[in-house]
């Protein structure tokens, strides 16, 4: 059996005149001087900072890794 027929289709579509109504409704109960202001800038993601900082961290361990292999090798060819 499939799952459309065992619990039927997950949501139903509504006609564009009530969608249409519902959104119209909620913009004109919100007075126009009270807009309320973007999530992203009231809440800025720490992202980029983060990736920043991670790229950082990536190149250093590199620089040290190669730094260790280069002394390692000198100490071990006896240069």
């Amino acid at each position: 059996m499939s799952r459309v027929l065992k619990y039927g289709r997950g949501r139903r579509i509504e006609p564009e005149s009530r969608v249409k109504k519902r959104n119209r409704s909620a913009s004109e109960t919100r007075p126009e001087g009270n807009v309320l202001s973007s999530r992203v800038l009231k809440h800025p993601s720490n992202k980029l900072k983060i990736a920043k900082w991670y790229y950082r961290l990536l190149i250093m361990l590199f620089m040290i890794l190669v730094i260790g292999l280069v002394i390692w090798g000198k100490k071990l060819s006896g240069i």
